[in-house]
C-alpha cells in the first residue's frame, strides 16, 4: 500500500474528496451501492464496522450516519485524517468512532467485526494479495467484506490517457504546472461522465500525475485470492446470475467463486467501456481483451519507468484491441482507433481523440464476499 500513501505524504494530498454539498445525493449514492452489495443500510445500524483507508471520509458519512455500536477507521496519511476529523466536526458525526493512524500492514487488533470494508485501497498497492489476505483476517465468521477491484480492462481509458498525457506535457515538468495543463485538456472528456463526484484536478492527481507503480487487482484475482475462507456474495455493477436450487447449493453442484469469475469473463467488453450494455459475449474473447489489456498497461509502466519509447508496441496492442471489440462494440473500437491516430501524429492535437473522449472503463468494481461460516 505504500506507494499511495508516500506519493500522498509527500504531496500533501488526500485527493479522493467527494462532493457532498448535497449530502441527500451523497447518501443516496451510497445507499445504492450497498444495495448492489446485497447490504441494506439498517445492516450498518449497531453492527461493528472497520474501514482501510477512508481517505477523507466522504464515503464512511454514509455508514457513520446509520450509527454503528464501533467504526473504526484505520488510515495512514495524515492529510487524510486531518481533513477527515474537520468533516466529522463540520456534519456533527456523532458515531462511536475510532480513528487509527497506521498503515494497514502495521494495524493490528484482536477483535473482529461484522463489516471490514475496504474502498480503492487493494488495487495498485505493491502487494495487493498480500494486502488483501490482512484485511480479511478481521472479518468474523459469517461476516461481510467490501473491496475494490481494478484491472487492466476496466482501467484502460486511464492507462491510455497517461501516455496521451505525455504528449502534451513532459514529465519532468513541475508537478503543479502538470496539473494545471492536463486538468484543461482532460476536463471535457471528465464532463462526459455523468454522476461524477470528484473534481478534475484531484482526479489528473490521482489517475494521470500519480506514479502507477504498483499491482492490479481484477475480480478474478480478488476472487481466487480470498477463496480459502470466502465466497462472492454481489458485485456492484452486477454481473453474475445462479439460477441453481437453493438445495442443490450444498451438493457441489459448482461453487459461487468458480461461477462468479466464468461470469466476469464473459462481461469484460463492458468493463472495458462503462458505455457499452452488451449480452455476455464469448469467455474466450474476455480471456484476450484482459490479456491485451494487461500487456498495455505493463507496457505504460515500462516506459514511464525507463523512458523507452514503446509507440511500436502500444500501436500494436490497440490495432488488437480494436479488432477485438469491433464486431461487438463498434464504439468501444472507434475510440481504440482515435487514440491510435493521436499516438501516432506528428503533434498533438486534441480534436482527433473525438471519438476517444468519452471513452472510460468501469474503473473501480466492488465486491462483497461472505466469510465462510462455521457450519460449512
Amino acid at each position: 500500500m505504500k506507494p499511495f500513501v508516500d506519493y500522498y505524504r509527500e504531496a500533501g494530498i488526500s485527493p479522493v474528496k467527494q462532493d457532498v454539498s448535497n449530502l441527500g445525493r451523497h447518501y443516496a449514492g451510497r445507499d445504492g451501492l450497498y444495495r448492489h452489495l446485497g447490504i441494506p443500510a439498517l445492516c450498518f445500524r449497531g453492527a461493528e464496522v472497520i474501514e482501510f483507508g477512508p481517505g477523507s471520509g466522504h464515503n464512511a458519512l454514509f455508514v457513520a450516519s446509520m450509527n454503528p455500536s464501533r467504526y473504526v477507521l484505520v488510515e495512514a496519511n495524515p492529510h487524510g485524517v486531518r481533513e477527515m476529523r474537520a468533516l466529522f466536526a463540520e456534519q456533527n458525526v456523532r458515531a462511536n468512532i475510532e480513528i487509527a493512524e497506521t498503515l494497514v500492514e502495521d494495524y493490528a487488533t484482536p477483535d473482529r467485526f461484522e463489516f471490514v470494508l475496504a474502498e480503492g485501497l487493494i488495487p495498485f498497492s505493491t502487494t495487493p494479495h498480500v494486502l488483501a489476505r490482512k484485511i480479511a483476517t478481521f472479518a468474523e465468521s459469517g461476516g461481510v467484506m467490501v473491496i475494490t477491484c481494478c484491472d487492466a480492462a476496466s482501467a484502460m481509458g486511464e492507462i491510455l490517457r497517461r501516455f496521451i498525457a505525455r504528449r502534451f506535457v513532459e514529465l519532468d515538468r513541475p508537478r503543479d504546472e502538470r496539473v494545471r495543463l492536463l486538468t484543461q485538456i482532460f476536463e471535457p472528456h471528465l464532463r462526459t461522465l455523468e454522476a461524477a463526484t470528484r473534481s478534475a484536478e484531484d482526479w489528473v492527481l490521482d489517475n494521470i500525475v500519480h506514479p502507477f507503480t504498483g499491482e492490479l487487482f481484477g475480480i478474478g484475482e480478488a476472487i481466487e485470492t480470498l477463496s480459502a475462507d470466502f465466497d462472492v456474495y454481489a458485485s456492484s455493477p452486477h454481473f453474475f446470475v445462479d439460477w441453481r436450487w437453493y438445495k442443490r447449493i450444498p451438493s457441489g453442484d459448482g461453487d459461487y467463486n468458480k461461477r462468479a469469475i466464468r461470469a466476469y469473463r464473459r462481461v469484460v467488453c463492458n468493463m472495458l467501456d462503462y458505455r457499452s450494455n452488451l449480452p455476455p459475449h464469448d469467455e474466450t474473447l474476455g480471456i484476450e481483451v484482459l490479456r491485451t489489456c494487461s500487456e498495455v498497461y505493463a507496457l505504460m509502466q515500462r516506459s514511464e519507468a525507463s523512458g523507452e519509447d514503446v509507440g511500436d508496441e502500444l500501436v500494436r496492442h490497440l490495432d488488437e484491441l480494436r479488432g477485438l471489440t469491433q464486431e461487438i462494440a463498434p464504439a468501444t473500437a472507434a475510440a481504440f482507433a482515435s487514440a491510435r491516430t493521436f499516438l501516432r501524429s506528428a503533434r498533438p492535437d486534441a480534436a482527433t481523440l473525438a471519438h476517444f473522449e468519452p471513452f472510460f472503463g468501469r474503473g473501480m468494481q466492488y465486491l462483497s464476499l461472505i466469510r465462510r461460516p462455521g457450519y460449512r
